[in-house]
């Protein structure tokens, strides 16, 4: 009756990887993760001896284990920064993820004397990343939104220039692109009818942001700034009675050069007259005022003549108007300037010999 009873010791463990396609399975060319906590359990979920960490390539093995019921749990407080673990028990079980995606735990197995179990695995994933921002508008001219737009069309495109996304500001102005990998994008803005973004003004905020995304980062603050443009213009016209007034059959004078000038009086915007002596100038918000640059030869006609600001030279002798200031999308279309020659009578005085 006197017996000897032995074993072997066994062995648990495999590796933790980077699961890039989201499959639940290891495949080529996918990497280990280093730096995990691995802790091994008894059969009543007791921590047995010290836990683990996976090495260079992912892996981990724990050795000189009595036969018995072990699980395993893979720390998910150790895992890379914006990662999760992958869905467990896809596909064929030596390479596939053992970890519940909850808490990293894994079903308990039963090793027997001599035992090398290495199966238990744990895929881990890119958590989804969004980006998210707003479009306002610019009420002050001060390059700061104001106000939400909604409404707006913002596109997302990926590193190669693809489209993969499209959203449309809310009533607040928000969008938000969600459920993206990590990666580099650029944000679009589409402005509304109406609308430019400041850049397009005076060199503010842009209408593309460029963002890079580590795996389950928000990236918020994403955020446009537009403005309503305001126009300014009107027309130069030869003022052939010189009475200041545009009256019928009085033709807009061609080429004539019309300076814009800001609050300071620095020219802004210069351009010239078209075929009917039209000009109009798009502006953002604020005060400005108008400079008509008159032929050599013409004399500028009387500032406000007639009673009717639509009608008159606003205009005066040197060339100026007082200054305007425009609201955002409005329109002032009453800008004139009457420019006329000045005129010859005489001839001759004569012996009548005969």
């Amino acid at each position: 009756n006197v017996d000897a009873g032995l074993y072997q010791f066994a062995q648990l463990g495999d590796r933790v990887w980077y699961d890039t396609n989201g499959n639940g399975q290891q495949d080529n060319g996918e990497a280990g993760v280093q730096g995990v906590k691995v802790t091994l359990l008894d059969a009543n979920g007791v921590a047995v001896g010290s836990p683990l960490t996976t090495d260079a390539s992912g892996n981990y093995l724990f050795t000189d284990l009595k036969p018995g019921t072990y699980s395993v749990q893979f720390d998910k407080t150790t895992l890379p920064a914006g990662y999760s673990f992958t869905t467990k028990d896809s596909g064929a079980d030596a390479t596939d993820s053992d970890a519940n995606p909850a808490d990293g735990k894994t079903i308990q197995t039963v090793l027997d004397s001599g035992e090398s179990d290495k199966t238990w695995d744990a895929g881990i994933v890119a958590n989804p990343g969004a980006i998210t921002g707003t479009v306002r508008e610019d009420l002050d001219n001060n390059n700061t939104g104001d106000s939400p737009i909604g409404g707006v069309t913002v596109t997302l495109k990926d590193a190669g220039g693809n489209i993969v996304g499209t959203a449309i500001t809310d009533a607040n102005g928000n969008y938000a692109f969600n459920n993206l990998p990590a990666g580099t994008y650029t944000v679009v803005e589409t402005n509304k009818p109406g609308y430019l973004d400041v850049s397009d003004i005076d060199g503010g905020n842009p209408n593309s942001i460029a963002v890079t995304l580590t795996p389950g980062q928000t990236s918020a603050g994403n955020d446009f700034v537009d403005e309503r443009t305001a126009t300014l213009g009107d027309r130069v016209w030869l003022d052939t009675n010189a009475n200041g007034v545009q009256d019928a059959g009085e033709l807009g004078l061609a080429g004539v050069t019309v300076q814009l000038k800001d609050g300071t009086g620095t020219v802004v915007q210069t351009m010239t007259t078209d075929a009917n002596g039209n000009y109009g100038f798009t502006v953002a918000p604020g005060t400005y005022s108008v400079a008509v640059v008159a032929p050599a030869g013409y004399i500028v006609s009387g500032q406000n003549q007639g009673g009717d600001p639509t009608a008159d030279s606003d205009i005066n002798a040197a060339g100026q108007s007082a200054p305007v200031t425009l609201a955002a999308g409005q329109n002032n279309p009453n800008v004139d300037a009457g420019l006329y020659q000045f005129a010859q009578l005489g001839d001759r005085v004569w012996y009548d010999t005969n």
